[in-house]
């Protein structure tokens, strides 16, 4: 996945990342305790909801623009949004009413950056949650447009592994960096 393509020099990044994968998304805490990272943008990955009150289908990217705990960053989704356009992703944007990622704990903790969420659509959440491959691979595709022909199991095998990963953007794109640093208290 990402850190793998970085790490072996397949990927070079635009700017520094912090990678975290979150566990306490269910309990409230979700991002809470990376409130005094250095960054300037917080994008949570995590699923895309599909409902019958939701636009968004198992083989999309969702893109939420607001959720329970309020909206998300207009400038940041909208570049979300044009990039989705750019790259001809199947997506859609969605507004999650009885849902919040782990970004609101980390606002909520204090974390100034801009905040979006995205991910691929995903049937039954808590009970035998169902995607698509097509849905992981438009995720895949928007957040790595070079390495769209990357093995989809590569990226499916992942995702059924790790929960909730969030990328933030710690410099300004331009200043091109191959590390990705991880916050200690995660690891």
């Amino acid at each position: 996945t990402l850190a793998r393509e970085v790490a072996e020099g397949r990927v070079t990044l635009e700017r520094k990342v912090y990678i975290a994968f979150t566990v306490y998304e269910e309990i409230g805490h979700g991002g809470s305790g990376l409130w005094n990272l250095p960054v300037e943008d917080m994008l949570a990955v995590d699923m895309g909801c599909v409902g019958s009150d939701l636009t968004c289908r198992e083989t999309q990217v969702s893109i939420c623009a607001k959720d329970a705990a309020g909206p998300y960053d207009w400038d940041f989704t909208n570049e979300l949004i044009e990039r989705s356009r750019r790259l001809g992703l199947d997506y859609t944007v969605d507004v999650y009413p009885r849902y919040s990622s782990d970004t609101a704990p980390a606002l909520k903790a204090g974390l100034e950056a801009r905040f979006a969420l995205c991910g691929p659509g995903v049937f039954a959440s808590h009970s035998y949650e169902r995607t698509h491959v097509k849905g992981l691979m438009n995720t895949w595709s928007w957040m790595w447009p070079a390495r769209r022909e990357q093995s989809v199991n590569s990226y499916a095998g992942a995702c059924g592994k790790l929960r909730a990963p969030m990328f933030f953007h710690a410099e300004r794109p331009g200043e091109a960096t191959s590390h990705l640093h991880f916050p200690g208290d995660m690891l």
